[in-house]
């Protein structure tokens, strides 16, 4: 049990017995003491001449008790709660699930928020790549115009060569049949 306060002063103005605690949030003592050993709802061991008692905190909310002294909130299961309980006991249930999720919910929203940070920084990265690829795309099409253009010429280099050629064979051709010609 977690013992806030333990010790021989008088009990503090308000607070909820185990029983009423339990009723009010809709659940059994046995359930409301572990909810209270884990630290999710907030009580406090207060002796008394008879000896110790628990007082159940429920986010500052009164006793059920009205001023005259009248306690039953709900005497049996099944019974109909009065509206002003009903809205005690869903407010008390609503503080219950709130201190029960919080612990469990923080470290998710604080990763989901990093996931998000992680995932915009990815897609700051992925436009710079998609934005070099383009670059590099143009670039690559400008090569491949000069390596066509560079083919061309060659080929034109080429046909000009073998053309050459063909005019110096043709010459010594020339040649060698005017010297055969003169010899003979």
């Amino acid at each position: 049990m977690q013992d806030a306060t333990v010790g021989s002063h008088q009990a503090p103005v308000g607070g909820y017995s185990l029983q009423e605690a339990a009723t009010l949030l809709g659940i059994g003592v046995n359930t409301l003491r572990r909810h209270i050993t884990a630290g999710q709802v907030r009580a406090e061991r207060v002796q008394r001449p008879q000896g110790y008692v628990w007082r159940v905190y429920l986010d500052g909310r009164h006793p059920p008790n009205d001023l005259a002294g009248n306690t039953p909130i709900q005497e049996a299961t099944g019974r109909l709660l009065h509206p002003a309980a009903q809205l005690a006991q869903a407010e008390a249930l609503a503080s219950l699930i709130q201190a029960t999720l919080t612990p469990i919910i923080a470290p998710l929203v604080a990763e989901q928020a990093a996931l998000r940070q992680t995932v915009e920084r990815q897609a700051e990265q992925l436009i710079g790549q998609a934005e070099m690829l383009g670059r590099q795309g143009a670039e690559l099409e400008a090569a491949g115009v000069t390596v066509r253009e560079l083919r061309a010429a060659d080929g034109t280099r080429r046909r000009v060569g073998r053309l050459l050629l063909a005019v110096v064979v043709l010459g010594v051709i020339a040649l060698v049949a005017g010297m055969l010609a003169w010899v003979r």
